[in-house]
Parts: C-alpha cells; structure tokens; sequence
C-alpha cells in the first residue's frame, strides 16, 4: 500500500513538473508594427546627363614670344581656330603678358570671318591661312622679364585704358623666352579634379516643363572666379535660345552670381514650354559690367533629350501599387484609389519601403521600424515609365547573409542581357546613394511589352522579392 502511495506521489510529482515547466514556456508573439502612408503619382520624368566637350569649346591658337629680352617683345600668333565670333561690336579681345602680379597689355582685336583685326582701327592683323599676327606692348607699357604667362580676355565696350577689367578667357604658360616657346591656351579654371571631369544632370517632370521649369544637379563643378558665370539655358532650332539661369558654384552649391548666397533651390525657370525644347547646354557667362549673353559662346556642357511621351499630362493610376519591406518582403500592402496604403511588418530596425507598379517606375524610401511604435504619414512620389526603359533594384536588406560582391540583371531571352547587366552601389549612373544597399541599373532600348528577369548575386540566380506583381518575380511591364 505504502509502495503503491509513493508511486502515485511521485507521478503527482513529476506532472506538477511538467506542467510547471509549461508555465515557463516562451509563448512571445511577434510583434508587427503598423506602417502607413500615401502615394502621389507624379507626371513623367527624365532624368538627363550632360556631355564634357572642352576641345571643342575653346579657341585653338599657336603662339610664340619673341625678342623678349631685347626691349622689343612680341606675342606672336601663327594660327588660331574657334575663336567666338560677335554678334554685337560691344566688346573686343586684349592679349596681355603677366605674372600672378601684374601684366601688360599687348593690344586689343577682334574675330572678324577667318581674320583677327585690331579694334579701334580695324587694321588687319593675320588671317587663319597661317600668316602671322604680330603684337606688341602698348605703348607706356613695360614688359618685365619674369612674366610667366599670356591671356587673352574679353573686355566691355568703350574700355579705353590698359587696365583688365573684363574676362579671363584662356591663358597659355611661358615656358621659355630664350627659345619663344609657349603652351597650350587653356580656359584658367579646372573642370576636372585628380582626371575626374565635373558631371551635372537635369531632371525634368512633364507638368513642371510645361511650365519651364527644370532641377539641376552638378557634381564637382569649379568656383569660376574669374568674371564668369554659368548660364543654363534651354535650346531649340525654332525658338532659338532662352537664358534659364546664370549661377556660380561654391563648394558644391549652386550660388547667386554677384553675391555668392547659395540659391535656395536647384529648381530653375526657364519661361517656355520645355517638353518639346530638345536641348539644353550650360554655358560660360562673360560677367563684366554690360557683358551680353549673345557676344560670345563658350559651352563646355550640353545634352539632348526626348520629347515627352504623354504631352497631354493625363496619368496612371495608382490603385494597386504594391509596397513591401527590404528584409521582409511579406509584407506588403496595396494602395487604394487614392493611394493610400497600410501594412503590417515584423521588421526591426532601419530598412527600406519598396513601391512597386506596372506603370511606374519601382521607387524606395528609408524607414527605421521600432518595436512597441508605428509609422505613418510616409508619402513618395511614383514616377510613370517612359518608353522602351526599365529600372532595377536589389536592396540587401532581403539577402542579409549574404556579402553581396556583384549583382546582375539578367533579361531572358535578351541576347545582349542574359550575360547579365551590372548594377552598382556607387552612386555611378542611376543609383543615387553610395554604399546605401541598394544596387541599381536601367536597362533602355527595350522593344518587348514585357520581360522576364532575374538577379545574379554574386554568380547565384535570385527571383526579385518586390517584384510588380505579387505572384510573379520575373516579368516586368515596359511601355511602347
């Protein structure tokens, strides 16, 4: 009876155990925070490059100095090709020697057809078939041993005296007044830094062009501190050119001309309807006083881009877009008819909101998720596709054990992309953050309604976790 008492004790025992164990259990749901926000859709946009074209911009002109110890120096042009041509008879070109000093004029000319002439006289001084164009000091003018270097600059009309007041155009080194020898003549302000050339770029949405205006972003452009300015300006063969703006630039930010305040938007009017203007060009503004934008034409930067596809600013809907979580792609939600958009994520810390639709281009925004909060009022702009393009992204956030060390879009049945087309994170071409864990690229010239892709990451075959459609990772929409 006594063995039987404890038996029945000790199972007493043992299930007081287990079901005190299960009280210890962990039964922790996981908590998903609420996210919420809206979409705008945007009207259609490009986003263009300017092309670097220095060689052709500027004058070409061989030069010599002669008889520079003699008392009787000379500046000795034996060529020259590209010089600005007026359009007015309101400003002239004066050569000068000098130092980081001072300098000495050697006369004032001006281009007239394929000759130089001198102003005042209009005497003529050498045409561009090889014959040489001799200058000589001004007269009272003296002309000192140690001068190291010749410009050439462009001065205001009426300007009488010998004294620089307009602007530096090019400047050319002295290498040795022995022998006469001379360099290259040169603008005197750098666009490039360590061989990297200054880049900028224009985006353009279709309801902000019809009413001319045009965003500019400028990457490395130098301060022009020598009676210069920049002049963006909008080009087309029929309404000829308009002046959109005239700026400096000052450690990287677009400044006012003549006060330096940096402008309070890259945002810039140009007066017209840019959606069928093909052409825009930043140019180098002589900036002395009454300087004229039509006198001369110096541009270094210029671009081309297409006619808006959707002139007449009707746009996609935005019901139906998808938005999910880099690093947790289940979740997602989709917008209503005025897209609006909630959803649900277990995520945890700083990622990215991915917006997907079958007539937008794909879009993100940075979100950091905090347990026990909420997120909401997250508003982004959806930019319409544009003809025959599509946009790639791979957020690493979805492959977290992963070190990505290359990614590829690889377009099936593409012959030229099913080797697969690189994307970066360095902030080259259309990625627009450095080292942000987005990798980018855009594919153009695609003929197709739609494609089927997939991501190469490094060597390994992935689907697109924020893929447009939420039951299809590989085909994406492209507008024809």
């Amino acid at each position: 009876m006594k063995n039987k008492k404890n038996i029945f004790t000790k199972i007493v025992f043992i299930c007081s155990m287990l079901l005190l164990q299960g009280c210890f259990q962990d039964y922790t749901v996981e908590e998903k925070i609420p996210i919420s926000g809206q979409i705008v859709g945007s009207s259609e946009r490009q986003e263009v490059a300017f092309t670097y074209d220095m060689n052709t911009t500027f004058p070409v002109i061989n030069s010599r100095v002669a008889d520079w110890t003699t008392g009787a120096p000379k500046i000795i042009i034996s060529n020259f090709s590209n010089f600005p041509v007026r359009t007015t008879q309101q400003s002239f070109f004066e050569l000068w020697a000098g130092s980081a000093i001072d300098r000495a004029s050697f006369g004032k000319f001006y281009v007239s057809g394929s000759g130089l002439f001198q102003a005042g006289t209009d005497l003529a001084l050498c045409q561009a078939d090889g014959t040489e164009c001799v200058f000589q000091p001004t007269a009272g003018q003296v002309v000192k041993l140690d001068y190291d270097r010749i410009e050439i600059s462009i001065e205001p009309a009426g300007d009488a005296d010998i004294v620089q007041s307009g602007s530096v155009m090019v400047v050319a080194e002295i290498l040795n007044i022995n022998s006469g020898l001379v360099g290259p003549f040169k603008f005197p302000v750098s666009f490039e830094t360590a061989s990297v050339v200054a880049t900028g770029s224009v985006e353009l949405f279709a309801d902000q062009a019809r009413q001319g205006l045009v965003n500019l972003s400028l990457k490395g452009f130098p301060f022009l501190n020598n009676k210069f300015a920049y002049k963006l300006s909008s080009v087309d063969d029929i309404g000829g050119s308009v002046r959109c703006a005239a700026f400096n630039v000052v450690n990287g930010q677009i400044v006012d001309v003549t006060t330096l305040v940096p402008k309070s938007s890259n945002t810039f009017s140009c007066g017209v309807d840019l959606r069928d203007r093909p052409t825009m060009k930043i140019s180098l503004l002589p900036t002395f006083e009454n300087a004229s934008d039509a006198d001369f034409n110096f541009t270094p930067y210029s671009l081309t881009y297409a006619p808006f596809v959707n002139n007449n600013n009707t746009e996609p809907s935005i019901q139906n877009l998808r938005v999910s979580v880099a690093g947790n792609s289940t979740a997602r939600g989709l917008t209503d008819v005025v897209g609006k958009f909630e959803l649900l994520s277990s995520y945890s810390g700083k990622t990215k909101l991915v917006f997907r639709g079958l007539d937008f281009n794909p879009n993100f925004q940075e979100v950091t998720v905090v347990q026990g909060s909420s997120i909401s009022g997250v508003t982004i702009n959806m930019i319409p596709k544009t003809k025959g393009r599509a946009l790639f992204h791979l957020f690493e956030k979805d492959w977290p054990a992963t070190e990505i060390l290359s990614a590829k879009v690889i377009i099936i049945g593409d012959a030229s992309a099913e080797v697969g087309i690189p994307m970066n994170d360095n902030g080259d071409g259309v990625d627009k953050v450095k080292g942000d864990g987005v990798w980018t690229v855009e594919k153009t010239g695609i003929t197709a309604s739609t494609i089927d892709y997939t991501f190469s990451i490094n060597g390994s075959t992935h689907g697109d976790p924020h893929a447009e459609k939420i039951d299809d990772s590989s085909t994406m929409k492209i507008i024809q």
